[in-house]
């Protein structure tokens, strides 16, 4: 499943951010992409519990870059290196370079997926995503016990007409950050009186009246930026269109649970018989949307 929102194709703008809770292991080896080899100099391991449903299942996600990632934030460390988070914006402007592994904790040399640090050839276009599924491991070793990832893999990515190949060689030691424990999940009238969907409707109201001077308020500074960049590319008319709820159907009906980690929030959302989620995160010490 994925995470998806009305305004997600048009998040354009880079954000710098810091994760001081995650510190990266050793790594060594290199990506070639596009003719260049890049160094990747840091590794990062993360647990992912799918409590939201977003993911199909738990996973661990291995992530190589050549830089380090945003140092002296106090930002959770699972929004920074999220699928939609910084991390992925980091990526698309060339400011970190590298691959995301996301490994299956159960079976991880059977399968995994992952996204390509670098760059699209076209501006909109997403990150490369890639799967590798086969009778042979990519790993030359692979050890994942419940606090420490440790393994060597040689991948080769082919190149499609939009999508650019590349050669992953690289051996990696990282601690495993767990998921921040989900401290509340709340459904029906507990979910729609929560700070966190309060937040999310007045959010909404003000998306529907295109008022950047209330949204200020509402959303988080980096959501705030994009919508000022949303509004600059696409000129006032659009942005109004662009903001407008894409349902019939009153917001508050659309909301089926809030799951709550500490300073990080996941709104699921109901529409037409798909499911969408909003993250909310405590900023200032206030709930903001993002």
């Amino acid at each position: 499943m994925t995470k998806m929102f009305w305004l997600l194709p048009f998040v354009l703008m880079p954000v710098m951010f810091g994760c001081a809770m995650v510190k990266p292991g050793p790594v060594s080896g290199t990506l070639k992409v596009d003719g260049k080899t890049i160094p990747l100099k840091y590794v990062y391991a993360l647990q992912y519990d799918a409590l939201e449903g977003i993911s199909d299942n738990a996973e661990v996600r291995i992530i190589l870059a050549d830089k380090e990632v945003l140092p002296g934030s106090t930002l959770p460390p699972h929004y920074v290196f999220d699928t939609f988070g910084p991390l992925n914006e980091l990526g698309r402007e060339g400011k970190i370079c590298g691959v995301v592994l996301k490994l299956d904790p159960k079976a991880p040399l059977k399968r995994f997926s992952g996204i390509l640090l670098y760059p699209p050839k076209s501006e909109g276009q997403t990150l490369t995503s890639f799967s590798y599924s086969g009778t042979k491991s990519a790993f030359k070793k692979l050890k994942i016990a419940a606090e420490r990832a440790e393994g060597e893999i040689a991948y080769v990515s082919e190149p499609s007409e939009d999508v650019p190949g590349f050669e992953l060689n690289v051996s990696f030691d990282a601690p495993i950050v767990p998921e921040e424990k989900a401290t509340e999940k709340l459904e029906g009238a507990k979910a729609l009186n929560s700070p966190q969907v309060q937040a999310f409707l007045k959010f909404v109201r003000a998306c529907g009246k295109a008022d950047l001077k209330e949204l200020s308020g509402i959303a988080t500074a980096k959501k705030f930026k994009e919508l000022e960049a949303i509004k600059k590319q696409a000129g006032e008319a659009e942005f109004i269109k662009m903001l407008a709820w894409p349902s019939t159907q009153p917001v508050e009906k659309q909301i089926r649970s809030v799951i709550v980690r500490g300073k990080r929030a996941w709104i699921a959302i109901e529409m037409g018989g798909e499911k969408m989620w909003m993250t909310a995160i405590q900023e200032g010490g206030a709930w903001k949307i993002d």
